[in-house]
């Protein structure tokens, strides 16, 4: 149950504070008094979608902030256990959201930072009535009676007030297996007719990756052996045209110093300078010939290697496709190469395939079928009792002279949902045949019809807080006093919180709220105040007429709240 909110910065509300009670809380107020703004709020803690536009002028944050009780809710318990989220029981649970200009918006939940996903799944506004889990708050909306007008929301009443989801969810399961083997069947279907086109595409494509032989290792390094072999030929070229100069018998540096430096050999040293000469030229001289020598054996070195060089640059342009068509890294042409590799196979045996597939769809088809027919008998059985129940809660609400029919037939294939087709009809007493629910209902009904739903469903072992956004819409005067006392029922160990502006549900409330919109002239503020036994009969005094409550008003307005 909800028992605090706080609304800070949040639209037009500034800073509110307000405590709720188990039982019935009635909320009334003028229109644009800020109801709206207060159920947007608390649609915050539902997990609803959130808008930086939404904070208050001149605030750079907004925050709302629930705290529940817990204590009789085991499933929540261990939902916050699963999370590893600290909580006490006795202590309640605090949620809270907070909205940034940035839309950096941030879910805490007793304190623990949580995704948003996290939050919908704990206090999630359901306002479908299926679904396994029980939602801690629930919210209907004054438009949700439209509901009733979709045929798929006839059927999910039914499963829910049947016990039927369970089964449900187990044929839906089965039933998903079923279309994913069908689907990949006419997949199959589909590859077998140009099978041996995809067949000559494979088998290009692969033996070219395997003629190629992609090593990893070695060719990681293909590059960088290219570029090297090209910066060897350019050595090669020079040193050629050194050899050359040696070579050349006319300008020979060894042809022509050689000789000269053999005559210089022979003369006396008897000078120290021509001594050092003689040292240094045939210094020179020896080196020249050394230079000589190794400039032949570096050429004959290189051009061992030169041989390699043609098939490593076509390698290289080789690779350098294939990674056009496969991928820049070469793990990524190794994987085409084993996608490949897998799909030639699969088409090789794709007949095999389609006639195991085949096999498998034929026991999945008899079980869905099978579990179709159990779950159509269930709804079939059930719909008797389930009508009654809720024929007895609208000859509550005033609508004896209207029988609701819950029509349950059977449809040639099933589909997702089972092989039931489901439909409410409204039978009046002066008419013969039923009338569908979708056509005939009024807005007046629809929500009596809704409400008496709602109060089916929330007879449960797990108390909630049901948010009722002026459900009694189209309804008034002995019928409102019958919502009225409807919804003082669902009240009863759980908690409603009733936006109304009808007099006859306010009256009925444990506890009566007022929201009022306060103008000054630097800013527009909302209140919410819990009303006194006297402030109550002024309050639904004037839901009779927007004028100021006269005194026969205020008398019936005080009859109302001492019945």
């Amino acid at each position: 149950m909800l028992l605090e909110l706080k609304v800070k910065n949040f639209a037009i509300i500034e800073d509110l504070s307000v405590e709720f009670y188990p039982g019935f809380n009635v909320l009334s107020g003028e229109t644009g008094s800020g109801k709206s703004v207060l159920l947007k709020s608390l649609g915050l803690l539902m997990g609803q979608t959130a808008s930086p536009s939404w904070i208050r002028e001149g605030s750079g944050s907004a925050s709302v902030e629930g705290y529940f009780s817990i204590d009789t809710r085991a499933d929540i318990q261990n939902y916050l256990n699963d999370l590893d989220i600290p909580f006490e029981a006795s202590e309640g649970l605090i949620v809270r959201r907070v909205l940034t200009k940035k839309s950096n918006n941030r879910v805490y939940i007793n304190g623990s930072l949580c995704p948003l996903s996290v939050l919908k799944k704990l206090v999630l506004p359901i306002i479908e009535l299926t679904g396994a889990a029980v939602p801690l708050i629930e919210i209907t909306g004054q438009h949700d009676s439209k509901n009733l007008l979709n045929k798929s929301y006839h059927r999910q009443c039914l499963d829910y007030l049947s016990n039927a989801t369970v089964e449900l969810k187990t044929y839906q399961r089965k039933y998903a297996h079923y279309e994913k083997t069908l689907k990949t069947l006419d997949q199959l279907l589909l590859d077998q007719k140009d099978r041996d086109q995809k067949l000559d595409y494979f088998s290009f494509q692969l033996d070219e990756l395997l003629k190629f032989n992609l090593d990893i290792e070695e060719d990681s390094q293909l590059d960088e052996r290219v570029k090297s072999l090209k910066q060897k030929s350019k050595v090669m070229d020079i040193l050629q045209d050194i050899e050359l100069c040696f070579e050349h018998p006319s300008h020979s540096p060894v042809a022509a110093l050689g000789p000269l430096n053999e005559r210089l050999q022979k003369l006396d040293d008897t000078d120290t300078a021509l001594k050092n000469l003689k040292f240094q030229l045939n210094q020179i001289v020896l080196e020249l010939n050394e230079v000589s020598f190794e400039c032949q054996n570096v050429i004959r070195n290189l051009s061992s290697q030169d041989s390699e060089g043609p098939q490593l640059e076509e390698r290289l342009a080789q690779l350098r496709q294939l990674q056009k068509k496969h991928g820049r890294e070469l793990s990524e042409i190794l994987k085409a190469q084993e996608i490949l590799q897998a799909d030639f196979d699969r088409l090789k045996q794709i007949d095999f395939e389609i006639e195991e597939k085949r096999l498998q769809l034929e026991p999945l088809k008899a079980e869905i079928i099978k579990l179709a027919q159990e779950l159509h008998e269930k709804r079939l059985k059930a719909s008797p009792k389930i009508q009654d129940k809720i024929n007895q809660e609208l000859i509550d609400l005033e609508m004896k002279g209207l029988e609701l029919i819950i029509g349950v037939t059977q449809k040639k294939e099933p589909d997702f949902f089972g092989s039931s087709d489901v439909e409410f009809f409204l039978k009046n007493e002066n008419s013969s045949q039923p009338q569908a629910l979708i056509k005939t209902a009024s807005g007046g009904e629809l929500s009596r019809i809704l409400l008496s739903l709602k109060n089916l469903v929330g007879q449960s072992e797990m108390p909630r807080t049901y948010l009722f956004d002026e459900v009694d819409t189209g309804v008034s005067g002995r019928i409102a006093k019958k919502v009225a006392k409807k919804l003082k029922s669902m009240a009863k160990d759980q908690q409603v919180i009733c936006v109304t502006h009808l007099p006859q549900v306010a009256s009925a409330g444990d506890f009566h709220f007022k929201i009022s919109k306060i103008h000054s002239k630097t800013k527009t503020e909302v209140s919410m105040k819990l009303l006194s036994t006297e402030e109550r009969i002024t309050e639904v005094a004037g839901l009779f007429s927007d004028d100021t409550p006269t005194r026969e008003s205020l008398i019936h307005a005080e009859k109302l709240l001492l019945n």
